[in-house]
């Protein structure tokens, strides 16, 4: 079958992609934030196949609690089976694509399309068909028009990831080397994390990946944003922005984040971050387990950032989760979450929720710089001139340290940004064999015949 005849597009737009993202030059198109055509390869061959993170498995804590997430632009409900497993399936009915969940979360035994009335178990089954003795010619053929399940389903650190691509890797080897800094991040503690409270949601008037990229690699931008926040919470003169002791890691696969090093570097950010009560929890209780379970010298390392490929953002000393949800190629939509370690004391999660309400929430000062500045780069991409810029990703390198898996290096560098695209590049003009080798318009009226 002709590739091209079926996907509807040229080969020559993925030649086109690779002359505007280089990675290896350290150089990237500014269209490549607003271009149509590359945003729906994108939702075609990042998101229908690369692993999503869902929702904390807090947030469903019972049997029958659903949550809606997305996957891309592809609603999903995600729901707690009655022998404590995890399903998720497309909210979508299968008679006329109706949605079939309006609420956002709760507890139900069924879902019932509110269109005609098709009823759903919460496997995502077809249960029932109003009057189907009488409306078909055949009894239908329920499993085949049962809600289309996401294939692939994994709980890890309290957290559920989903993968439409039944042959994806499983979540942990699609980590690769960054396997070890997931577990630096969500695996500290022998209770694991749960969510306090709900999500927030807020939307940004921005290109999915211009949060992706940050939390993947900029630290540096931290320095010049920030400042005015930072002086804003601390009492006296505020320190000198001259650049943190760090490390940052990347791995092939995309994934990119950061850590600080020594005591001193991470005491004085929890300060800022979470008050003395939340950094005497983390050094006095945290830090000694760290180092017990994956020794000491990842206890001398803090984590402070990180993304996992594509779209899933970790601020370690807030505890804030975030998806980066793609609303067309000019606008995304944050949904945030605070995490806690299960057997931290009442007191520290409250006080983490309300300092990361007030420095990365929706109106939060430390995420009105951030939103701000993705908005100045989204919007001149509506004219002519800026969206033909070239942009440039060519600060620092990396060295490897033996002890550190991956590509490493000290911090304040663009390396793990260049492995984000090099990645996303990887994919966007790999075809989705599964979604754009499918029938040709003759094969589906010969069935329908």
């Amino acid at each position: 079958m002709d590739r091209e005849k079926v996907s509807g597009r040229s080969i020559d737009l993925e030649e086109k992609i690779r002359n505007l993202v280089q990675p290896d030059a350290g150089v990237i198109h500014a269209s490549v934030y607003s271009d149509p055509e590359i945003y729906q390869l994108e939702l075609e061959r990042i998101f229908a196949r690369s692993w999503i993170m869902l929702c904390p498995d807090s947030q469903i804590p019972n049997s029958g609690d659903y949550f809606v997430a997305y996957m891309g632009e592809d609603p999903v409900i995600v729901v707690r089976q009655a022998d404590g497993t995890i399903a998720a399936f497309l909210n979508q009915c299968r008679h006329r694509g109706a949605t079939l969940c309006r609420g956002e979360s709760g507890n139900t035994r069924n879902f019932t399309c509110t269109y005609h009335g098709w009823t759903y178990d919460t496997a995502g089954t077809l249960t029932n068909v109003p009057r189907e003795e009488f409306s078909y010619k055949e009894p239908l053929d329920r499993k085949k028009w049962s809600a289309r399940r996401v294939p692939q389903v994994e709980v890890h650190h309290g957290l559920v990831f989903g993968n439409w691509d039944e042959n994806a890797p499983d979540f942990r080897t699609s980590l690769g080397d960054a396997a070890l800094y997931f577990d630096l991040n969500f695996g500290r503690t022998e209770g694991g994390m749960a969510a306090y409270g709900g999500v927030y949601k807020w939307r940004v008037q921005c290109n999915w990946k211009l949060g992706a990229e940050q939390l993947t690699s900029d630290n540096f931008h931290f320095m010049t944003s920030h400042s005015s926040a930072i002086t804003a919470l601390i009492e006296g003169e505020a320190p000198p922005f001259d650049g943190e002791p760090g490390r940052i890691f990347t791995s092939v696969e995309g994934h990119g984040g950061g850590f600080l090093a020594g005591q001193e570097a991470f005491v004085a950010q929890l300060m800022t971050t979470t008050g003395q009560i939340g950094a005497d929890y983390i050094t006095q209780i945290e830090q000694p387990g760290v180092a017990a379970k994956f020794g000491q010298q990842w206890a001398d390392f803090y984590p402070v950032y990180c993304n996992f490929f594509p779209t899933f953002g970790y601020l370690h000393a807030n505890r804030r989760i975030n998806v980066w949800i793609p609303r067309g190629p000019n606008e995304m939509e944050i949904w945030a979450w605070v995490l806690y370690d299960r057997n931290s004391p009442e007191e520290v999660v409250e006080l983490r929720s309300k300092v990361t309400a007030m420095t990365f929430g929706p109106a939060g000062i430390f995420e009105q710089d951030d939103s701000a500045n993705w908005v100045d780069i989204q919007r001149p991409l509506s004219g002519a001139i800026a969206r033909t810029s070239e942009l440039n990703m060519q600060m620092g390198g990396y060295q490897s340290y033996d002890d550190w898996p991956g590509l490493t290096g000290p911090d304040l560098t663009e390396v793990s940004a260049r492995n984000f695209y090099a990645r996303w590049l990887e994919l966007v003009t790999k075809p989705n064999e599964a979604l754009e080798a499918g029938a040709t318009k003759q094969e589906v009226l010969a069935n329908v015949r």
